[in-house]
């Protein structure tokens, strides 16, 4: 599901937040995550952490964003 959100220039800037208590999973994903702009949180997690991971995904989209428009 994630290649697809990645690779489709109509899901492309959909921030994306994978929560996840398999921590070998996150090993073995490490640097696809990175490459495709996911960030992950590992549970159990607060709801501050939460919180601040989806204020970092949508201040990273809108900066992507804010320079997409600027080039154009």
């Amino acid at each position: 599901m994630l290649k697809l959100l990645h690779f489709d220039p109509n899901t492309v800037q959909i921030p994306v937040l994978v929560t996840t208590v398999d921590h070998a999973f996150i090993q073995g994903k490490q640097a696809f995550l990175q490459a495709a702009g996911c960030d992950v949180l590992e549970l159990p997690a607060s709801f501050t952490d939460l919180v601040a991971k989806v204020e970092t995904l949508i201040g990273a989209s809108l900066a992507r964003q804010k320079q997409e428009h600027e080039t154009l």
